[in-house]
């Protein structure tokens, strides 16, 4: 399956994503931000599956990622 890394701006925006996702029943996992990722935030999530389909869950909520980016190759998929 799939893997997918959302990078926020914030830690408060991390803790409100995880609580959005795992309300949805979303597998993740709370990581710190790569360091080869540029970002204010030194936490992320790691989620497997569909990023589309936890994005818009998100969106729905008014939590917005910076970008999103696959795992393990962190090649960029969407951005802000």
């Amino acid at each position: 399956m799939k893997e997918f890394i959302f990078i926020f701006k914030n830690t408060h925006s991390v803790l409100k994503a995880d609580e959005v996702l795992e309300k949805a029943l979303v597998e993740r996992e709370i990581i710190p931000t790569p360091k080869t990722i540029s970002s204010e935030c030194g936490l992320s999530i790691k989620v497997q599956g569909d990023f589309e389909y936890v994005l818009d869950l998100l969106k729905k909520d008014r939590i917005f990622p910076e970008k999103i980016v696959s795992f393990p190759n962190l090649e960029v998929l969407w951005k802000a």
